[in-house]
């Protein structure tokens, strides 16, 4: 329990408590309810965007346990109405409908609502990935065991590799989902997976951005930088966890260094070095074996490659930088915001 106290006025409270009790529960008590009671219930669905995690622990400690597993709760309008619209009376319903305080029912069966995992099929592999990879494990297990299992094969492939154990493990003992978990989960497909407002969307359009820019020249990408963090300081922070230049490398400790130039091409690292200042050079070189120093070393005494020959390999290897840091193989370093 957070300790903090809710505030939330009476009528969302009971809106939220129907969505969290389920259908089955919510029937029963809705037909305890007068007709004005369930119309201020109705009434106060309109208010409600997304509810905290910290008003859902203020307001129901029985959940507590649940919601400390990091499951996100989505208390919206639509899924409110959705819920009274299924559990209110016939007679009462249509009575409200007739006021304008309850809309119109909606033919929701299986043949009409595709499911939401079915959706998330067509959802790009690499945004599911971003999800499941910043998610609470629990979480992350759970929406995998309710994908399609060739595609939730495909993503688990690609997870960070310490993340991906851990889901694995969890996979393993997970129980079967009450229906208002599974409910809650479902939440989570629609506004991360199904939704352009989704964390994870927004991860997926950061990464785009960032590989534009890892593209650029220096000089271009530090002035794109530092039009960014004028203009979206908050964004720029972001962003930056995904920029990576071959400069950078400098900046990684010994270990992750040895690491990353350990999978590259000799070849590739010496085109990538020509032209670069001799202490930036003996740094690098420092992390490689005695005999492929050597031979980089000698290579770097003939011509020197063209200019987009250097450039085209320096990218090479900060691509394989930002691959190796994805899959959790290395670390990079915090990138510093321009002042």
């Amino acid at each position: 329990m957070t300790g903090t106290k809710p505030n939330l006025e009476g009528g969302v409270k009971a809106a939220l408590m129907l969505l969290c009790i389920g259908k089955p529960v919510a029937a029963k008590l809705i037909g305890k309810l007068s007709f004005e009671e369930v119309r201020a219930v109705v009434a106060s669905a309109s208010l409600l965007n997304n509810v905290s995690r910290a008003e859902i622990d203020a307001m129901i400690d029985s959940f507590s346990e649940l919601y400390g597993q990091g499951v996100k709760f989505l208390g919206t309008e639509q899924e409110v109405m959705t819920l009274l619209s299924e559990v209110i009376p016939e007679e009462m319903a249509a009575k409200l409908e007739a006021d304008g305080a309850l809309p119109p029912a909606v033919d929701v069966s299986e043949e009409v609502e595709q499911s939401v995992w079915d959706q998330v099929k067509s959802v790009n592999t690499s945004r599911i990935v971003d999800l499941l990879d910043n998610e609470q494990v629990q979480t992350s297990a759970a929406i995998l065991d309710a994908m399609d299992r060739e595609q939730a094969s495909g993503v688990i492939s690609l997870l960070n590799r310490k993340h991906r154990s851990e889901i694995l493990r969890r996979m393993l003992i997970l129980q079967p989902l009450t229906p208002m978990a599974m409910e809650l989960l479902k939440g989570i497909a629609r506004t991360e997976l199904l939704s352009d407002d989704g964390s994870a969307g927004k991860v997926l359009k950061r990464k785009e951005v960032a590989g534009i820019i890892n593209a650029m020249s220096g000089d271009d990408a530090k002035s794109v930088i530092e039009e960014l963090n004028s203009a979206e300081p908050e964004e720029a922070v972001e962003l930056s966890k995904f920029l990576f230049s071959f400069a950078d490398i400098e900046k990684l400790d010994e270990d992750n260094r040895s690491v990353l130039l350990g999978t590259v091409d000799a070849e590739m690292l010496t085109n990538a070095l020509h032209g670069s200042p001799a202490e930036f050079q003996q740094l690098l070189l420092s992390s490689l074996s005695a005999r492929t120093r050597r031979m980089i070393e000698g290579e770097l005494q003939s011509a020197a490659p063209k200019d987009d020959a250097v450039a085209a390999a320096q990218r090479e290897i900060a691509k394989t930088a930002l691959a190796l840091a994805a899959d959790g193989t290395i670390s990079l370093p915090v990138r510093e915001q321009v002042a």
